[in-house]
């Protein structure tokens, strides 16, 4: 009975429970079975004790509601996702994650430079020309060898089409959206020749920290990509809505403002954001400006 909560352990084997043993999400997980009298709650001393009356209807409860209970639904230990969904119902339920990311990479250029994959050669260009990309899986001991400039680049519609704003010489690395934790360790793992790579995110709280997460484990091996009209596109195209209606952001903005900055480039991304109250999408530096533009974001 390991894949059960250990309340509903203790309740089926000794048909008794200390009240103070159910938290308040396990007396809401309950509360069907003191309705249907299943479950009873007696006072015991100055206590509570919750006494089964039911066992069959427990037992038959817990059959339904974890599908892994007496090892009825069992699968392969290294799939957390599928072994969530035996104890839960969900694959989200619980901590489980995939146990490999998916790393996208494009060389537009065949002077993109060179790829190794743990110690293979990985035709990457070849793959851009015949298919718009490549992929491969990453785990906790992959590894590359990059010769060339390397970017990591935040969003799907930029990766895609990244050599419009950089170098098309360069090789551009997307992990679908947010950097994963499994994805800066891999690239701490990797070598870069010649360093530094670059990280071009959105310009907000969120690209601000990843490129922090990825300074910590990289140091100086990369850099903040930022354009030099940076303040031109901060006054135009900004967005307060970024900030205003996305709380996870402010208070992430707010963590980041004892930060001690590790280069110039992102201190004067933070205080852009801090300036304006707003945050700039890298989707915007595919803009051209073709008419006078206002100095600030609309309120």
């Amino acid at each position: 009975m390991d894949d059960v909560p250990p309340f509903l352990r203790r309740l089926i084997q000794q048909q008794r429970l200390a009240g103070s043993e159910l938290s308040a999400l396990a007396k809401k997980q309950l509360g069907p079975l003191f309705l249907g009298g299943v479950l009873v709650a007696e006072t015991s001393g100055r206590g509570e004790v919750v006494e089964v009356r039911k066992p069959e209807q427990l037992l038959a409860w817990a059959r339904h509601k974890f599908p892994s209970f007496e090892a009825r639904w069992q699968g392969p230990a290294q799939f957390g996702r599928a072994q969530s969904v035996a104890r839960r119902r969900s694959s989200k339920a619980g901590r489980n994650g995939v146990g490999a990311g998916v790393l996208h990479l494009r060389a537009p250029s065949l002077c993109g430079g060179s790829v190794k994959y743990n110690g293979s050669k990985f035709p990457v260009h070849d793959l851009t020309v015949h298919n718009g990309l490549a992929a491969c899986a990453i785990t906790t001991d992959t590894q590359f060898e990059f010769t060339g400039q390397i970017v990591v680049v935040e969003n799907l519609e930029c990766f895609l089409n990244a050599e419009r704003v950089l170098p098309s010489d360069a090789l551009f690395l997307n992990g679908a959206g947010r950097l994963s934790d499994q994805l800066i360790a891999c690239l701490g793992r990797s070598t870069f020749d010649p360093a530094p790579m670059l990280h071009w995110p959105d310009y907000d709280p969120v690209g601000l920290d990843d490129y922090v997460r990825l300074r910590r484990v990289l140091g100086e091996r990369v850099a903040l990509y930022v354009p030099e009209d940076i303040e031109k596109r901060f006054g135009a195209l900004a967005d307060r809505s970024l900030i205003i209606e996305k709380p996870k952001n402010r208070r992430l903005l707010e963590n980041l403002s004892g930060q001690n900055w590790p280069c110039e480039a992102s201190k004067k991304v933070f205080d852009l954001i801090r300036e304006t109250g707003a945050g700039l999408e890298q989707e915007a530096l595919f803009l051209e400006s073709r008419s006078q533009v206002g100095d600030t974001p609309k309120r």
